[in-house]
C-alpha cells in the first residue's frame, strides 16, 4: 500500500467521523481518533497490507476483519 492509499483511507475515515461527530454530543473520541469507525471496515487485508496499517496506526480507528461474518457483526 502506497502513501496515497493510506491517505485515501484516512480521508474517508475522517469524513465519516466528522459526519458521525455532528450527530453526537461527545465529539472527543472520534475527533481524536481514539474510537474505531462504526462505518468503515477492511475485509481480509493481505498480511503485508495489514502490517503497514498496523505500523501506521490505522488499526486504532479502522476495523480489520478476518471474514464476512466478523465484518457484518461489527456493524
Amino acid at each position: 500500500m502506497s502513501s496515497a492509499g493510506l491517505r485515501s483511507v484516512l480521508v474517508i475515515s475522517k469524513m465519516l467521523a466528522s459526519d458521525r461527530a455532528d450527530q453526537r454530543t461527545d465529539k472527543g473520541a472520534l475527533a481524536n481518533r481514539t474510537a474505531k469507525s462504526p462505518y468503515l471496515k477492511l475485509l481480509n487485508p493481505q498480511p503485508e497490507i495489514k502490517r503497514v496499517l498496523n505500523i501506521a496506526g490505522f488499526d486504532k480507528f479502522l476495523d480489520l476483519c478476518k471474514d464476512n461474518i466478523q465484518a457484518i457483526n461489527s456493524f
